[in-house]
């Protein structure tokens, strides 16, 4: 008779369960520090209690609250009773502004139910200045297929993303650029890292230097816009050519180091 009793009472139970009400055994919060960092308040900041989504969502909403440029990771804490399954997504609006946003849980399973810290990466790409918008998405259900009374919530965000300048290094020469990626952006007339190598087309012969476009500075021996030309004492007297730096080929009839020296028995003389 004893059983029987048992029995009853634990049919009475399961009989008097309502199965239309979803168990809402599910929290999820963020802890005091980054709560403090994202809305300058050091309490736990709750989004989802007891199944039921919490006042700071609204607040979102309605308010759109910044996430500073220097917040790029949120840590969400959570658990739940046996049994609860998620999916989540998120979406970034401008990701010119922001990088798509990372999650570091797969995006459905099942909720542990033990706190459980996961991260939500929000990278600004560096390329553009600006406030970047997006949303999150959460759905929550339980064994039963029941969703919570907060699923699915739906949570905005804003995000403040600051161009990034790199410097260049070594800096720029000749009135270049130095471009947001750390590249210094040459004039016509300049080459190299710093812009610092002038062009001179065609190139300076004869070992001269090219020091600012098509301008050549010549080594000893040598003149022309381009040091293609030797140069000898005396222009070789005018009487003869000038083939290196002070070497002269002298004309028929003259000699010596100038061909200044004129040849005797030649042509009569």
């Amino acid at each position: 008779m004893g059983s029987i009793l048992v029995f009853l009472c634990s049919l009475t139970i399961v009989l008097g369960a309502d199965p239309a009400q979803p168990n809402n055994d599910v929290d999820v919060w963020i802890d005091p520090v980054q709560a403090r960092a994202l809305l300058c308040r050091g309490a736990t900041l709750d989004i989802i209690h007891a199944g039921q989504a919490q006042p700071i969502i609204q607040k979102l909403r309605s308010e759109l609250t910044v996430i500073p440029s220097d917040i790029n990771t949120v840590n969400i804490t959570w658990r739940a009773a046996p049994g609860f399954h998620y999916s989540i997504h998120a979406r970034t609006a401008n990701t010119r502004i922001m990088e798509n946003i990372a999650i570091t849980i797969p995006p459905s399973g099942t909720i542990p139910t033990t706190e459980s810290v996961f991260q939500v990466k929000l990278r600004c790409t560096g390329r553009q200045a600006g406030i970047a918008s997006g949303r999150f998405v959460f759905k929550i259900w339980d064994g039963n297929k029941r969703h919570i009374s907060a699923s699915p919530l739906k949570i905005p965000f804003q995000k403040q993303c600051e161009k990034i300048v790199k410097p260049c290094h070594p800096p720029c020469s000749n009135g270049a650029v130095c471009a947001d990626d750390g590249v210094c952006e040459c004039p016509e007339g300049y080459y190299g890292t710093s812009c610092k190598h002038a062009i001179c087309i065609p190139h300076c012969f004869n070992g001269g230097s090219c020091i600012e476009p098509n301008v050549c500075q010549c080594q000893d021996g040598f003149t022309g816009n381009r040091c293609q030309t030797a140069t000898c004492h005396d222009n070789c007297s005018d009487n003869g050519q000038c083939v290196a730096p002070n070497t002269c080929v002298c004309r028929h009839g003259w000699t010596g180091p100038t061909c200044a020296i004129r040849q005797l028995g030649v042509d009569g003389i």
